[in-house]
């Protein structure tokens, strides 16, 4: 599933542990365009040391000045428990052969032989940090929260997606019969525009997870993340600040026709270079929701525009300044409560409403504002109102089984048993409330402004409800 595996959420740092001959300037260079940081150290103590105050995305480890400091790194990693956890990446000559000591005793281990050209070596790490590559589950560290693997939901995954290491896109790729093409179309939008070419790979994922989330037939994936991956290959040519357009605001209709124009010029691309007239129609018919003509009569054709379209623009407004803007997706969830002219399906609506709560919930960086300014007194009159609510609370459900949950999964009709309460103290909703549409959105889109509670209590009656009711 494109939520599943098409997206790597590794981290930013790499080790680059050097050795005496010259360094890799173009791995690293290249590696520093995809947004890692790389630590460059010489000695193990320094390798250790960092890894134990920030365990990396990999260790890269180099082993080319010859076979003697080669087989010395080896000795070295091999003496150095702390390091079997950590992704390594070993380059040499003949290091396959080199490293098979170590095959038995590091979690994850891939062996580069040189020489190899800068390109091809990045090819093999990203194959290497891919999470559809096959890993024993216990060796794998998770990130969990309330038992939910982070990297395994969409939202989070949305948030993490500033890097072209991070994607996987022999997954991501819808599985078309002219996939190659599609790929040589995503790797010219890429060398273009790097913008673009992220946009491209994070509006694919977002609407596919979009299509998942509403239960959509998985045969239409195809034709969704086919026309969500090409809808910007028209103006990485012509105009690719307009990719960055927020139509959500109040986009002039000068802005309007340039993103029209280049939705049309993307048909026409796919129609001549895929022979894929499904995907040329949807694209037309994205066109015509933003500049408010008529679509096509198909109702399944407009369904999968308004996927692509809703998963375009909610990227366009979290992702336009280049790293994850909470604010962003706070802006979209607030249209999407009041309505979206190019939005009519109410179910893709709830599913990217669903996914950008997520998002918020999940990986709040937010600087809190509304703690700095506050005075001694403010801060305790919060304590005690959180105090005096919480009292409340368990006089009204003490006694009462309770569930706690993460917020986006909130549903209407449930009853909170404990107050939902801001991450600088203040109580944003008391227990005791009956939930419905309106006010789960609210808090949602609260959530990408201000730091809620990531989770709350709901009665357990109320979730047996839900789940009946669903079932």
């Amino acid at each position: 599933m494109a939520s599943d595996s098409a997206i790597n959420t590794v981290g930013l740092d790499v080790v680059y542990w050097r050795g005496s001959a010259e360094i890799l300037s173009d791995i690293i260079r290249l590696l520093d365009k995809d947004g890692f940081i790389v630590h460059q150290v010489r000695t193990l103590e320094e390798v250790l040391d960092f890894v134990e105050r920030q365990p990396p995305a990999f260790l890269m480890v180099d082993g080319s000045a010859g076979e003697s400091e080669a087989s010395k790194r080896v000795v070295e990693i091999s003496s150095a428990p702390k390091l079997y956890s950590i992704p390594i990446v070993f380059f040499s000559q003949a290091a396959q052969a080199r490293t098979a000591v170590l095959k038995k005793q590091v979690e994850q281990l891939l062996a580069i032989d040189i020489p190899i050209k800068p390109d091809a070596f990045i090819n093999r790490i990203t194959e290497f940090t891919s999470p559809a590559r096959e890993r024993e589950s216990e060796t794998v560290r998770r990130e969990v929260f309330k038992g939910i693997r982070k990297e395994t939901v969409a939202g989070y995954q949305l948030t993490s997606a500033n890097k072209l290491l991070f994607f996987d896109d022999k997954q991501l790729l819808p599985p078309h019969e002219k996939q190659e093409e599609i790929k040589r179309l995503l790797d010219q939008m890429t060398e273009r525009d790097r913008w673009i070419g992220l946009h491209a790979r994070r509006t694919a994922f977002l609407s596919s997870a979009m299509r998942e989330h509403s239960n959509i037939a998985p045969e239409r994936d195809l034709n969704i993340r086919t026309v969500s991956m090409l809808m910007n290959i028209g103006i990485s040519e012509s105009n690719p600040d307009s990719g960055k357009l927020d139509l959500f605001g109040n986009a002039s209709p000068r802005a309007v026709s340039q993103v029209v124009s280049g939705l049309r010029e993307a048909a026409a691309v796919v129609r001549q270079d895929l022979d894929d007239e499904k995907a040329a129609v949807t694209l037309e018919a994205v066109a015509a929701l933003v500049e408010k003509t008529s679509p096509p009569d198909d109702k399944t054709i407009v369904e999968d525009a308004q996927y692509a379209l809703a998963a375009e623009m909610a990227d366009r407004a979290c992702w336009s300044l280049d790293f994850w803007n909470p604010r962003g997706a706070h802006l979209v969830m607030r249209k999407l409560r009041q309505g979206v002219y190019f939005l009519p399906s109410q179910e893709v609506v709830e599913s990217l409403g669903n996914i950008l709560s997520q998002a918020v919930i999940l990986d709040y960086r937010l600087t809190n504002i509304y703690h700095l300014n506050l005075s001694d007194s403010a801060r305790d009159a919060r304590r005690r109102n959180v105090r005096s609510a919480l009292q409340e609370a368990d006089k009204m459900f003490g006694s009462a089984k309770q569930t706690e949950i993460p917020l986006y999964d909130l549903e209407d009709g449930m009853t909170l048993s404990k107050p939902v309460v801001s991450l600088d103290g203040e109580v944003v909703c008391n227990a005791n409330v009956s939930l419905d549409h309106d006010m789960i959105w609210r808090l949602w889109q609260l959530a990408g402004v201000r730091p809620l509670q990531p989770t709350a209590f709901i009665t357990e009656d109320e979730v047996a409800a839900n789940e009946d009711e669903s079932s």
